[in-house]
């Protein structure tokens, strides 16, 4: 007996069979009770909360960085440390969650989250605060969104994809609802973060009221398939992922300054980043449809194409109109990338390796959105005139160049 079933069975042998209530089944095998239920609905309000946090704090720091008149370079480097962060928790988020359970994973990544907020709140012009705080608010956005994910993938026995893309339509929406809320900072900088605050402090309550769960002890037995083994096997998986941190660092944290810079008013900026998720979430459902129908393999080239595509039109014409249209366009393709990874990546695994696979999508993610900035920050002030939107349509063209190298090597 293993994994979910060894749990149940240790808990009905303490309780006995007649009174134990876990007598119907494996966690989340088929979510009916109202405490599973509810455990489902915090796990997606908490990350809904991430995501706008997230939205907010991206382009709340390029706008401040546009008023600090900070070089590309330089903004570049803090924006790496929100991906940095991340890629640092991925190294032993495993073992924390084996050793306190999701919820509590989870709880200290809100809490932290709280107080590196009122940090942010006391000096929102420090850069060097910025520097250490979104590190660690990298590490934080890891420990909440990881035990949803991984905890899915693990205990539930159906609709897995439906709560997959649950988890990305609220990803979407809090980054929507995110550059909205940095509207505030017309009347003080501070007031998008307060508003966040609250939203934590919020549901915080809820949070800790949520059962704790672990990890399956079958998947302890994981570590016999390396990372590297697990790497090879699910590498094309993780282009959709890769592509989508290029496309949101690039536009979310780099593009602000760009559009500063060639006379787009705030408020322009913050609508074209917000049709980005947006569209994202008009994407998500049918792009899992056609998945399921086709297979994710099949799908993912028409998604770089249509990404390169968005890409291209701003070298056509740059306008707001031309950047409304990349924005959606890049949006409906690859703004759901992240969760196109997971499930896919769910699909090409088992519960002994499937955490570990996670792990990696988020690393990749991350590592890439620690190189992106620097390397495109750099780029930039070289390049002087040059657009964004370069090297995000080279990379979406590499992207699907590697889909094609990987189809090859599958066939033969």
């Amino acid at each position: 007996m293993t994994g979910i079933a060894a749990f149940n069975g240790a808990v009905q042998g303490r309780c006995g069979p007649s009174r134990c209530p876990h007598r119907s089944g494996p966690l989340f095998s088929r979510v009916r009770s109202s405490m599973e239920k509810s455990r489902l609905i915090i796990y997606i309000v908490v990350c809904f909360i991430a995501s706008v946090h997230l939205g907010v704090v991206i382009p709340l720091f390029a706008f401040i960085s546009h008023d600090l008149k900070l070089s590309s370079a330089l903004a570049g480097v803090v924006a790496a440390m929100l991906p940095l962060g991340g890629l640092t928790v991925n190294f032993f988020s495993e073992r924390v969650v084996r050793r306190i359970g999701f919820q509590r994973t989870m709880l200290i990544g809100i809490l932290l989250q709280i107080v590196l907020l009122l940090a942010l709140i006391a000096a929102p012009y420090s850069i060097a605060l910025w520097i250490v705080v979104r590190y660690l608010l990298g590490m934080s956005f890891s420990l909440i969104f990881m035990p949803p994910q991984v905890s899915i993938g693990i205990e539930l026995k159906t609709r897995k994809a439906f709560f997959v893309s649950m988890l990305g339509v609220v990803f979407g929406l809090g980054l929507t609802a995110g550059p909205l809320l940095t509207n505030l900072k017309a009347v003080d900088v501070r007031l998008p973060l307060i508003a966040v605050v609250v939203l934590y402090v919020g549901i915080l309550a809820a949070v800790m009221q949520i059962r704790n769960t672990f990890l399956p002890a079958s998947d302890h037995h994981a570590g016999s398939v390396s990372r590297l083994r697990i790497l090879k096997r699910i590498w094309v998986a993780m282009l959709p992922a890769i592509l989508f941190g290029f496309c949101e660092i690039c536009l979310t944290a780099i593009f602000p300054m760009e559009a500063r810079d060639r006379g787009f008013s705030e408020a322009q900026t913050s609508l074209i980043l917000s049709l980005f998720p947006l569209s994202a979430l008009a994407g998500q459902l049918p792009a899992a449809m056609l998945s399921d129908k086709f297979g994710p393999r099949k799908i993912a080239p028409y998604l770089y194409a249509g990404a390169a595509a968005a890409f291209v039109l701003p070298f056509l014409h740059y306008s707001f109109v031309s950047l409304l249209a990349a924005s959606i366009m890049c949006g409906l393709m690859i703004g759901h990338g992240y969760y196109f990874s997971v499930s896919y990546v769910n699909a090409m695994t088992d519960k002994d390796t499937v955490v570990r696979a996670n792990i990696l999508i988020e690393a990749s993610y991350n590592l890439f959105t620690v190189v992106v900035p620097l390397a495109v920050g750099v780029y930039l002030q070289q390049a002087g005139s040059t657009t964004v939107f370069m090297p995000l349509l080279a990379f979406s063209a590499m992207a699907l160049a590697a889909h094609f190298v990987s189809q090859i090597r599958f066939r033969y």
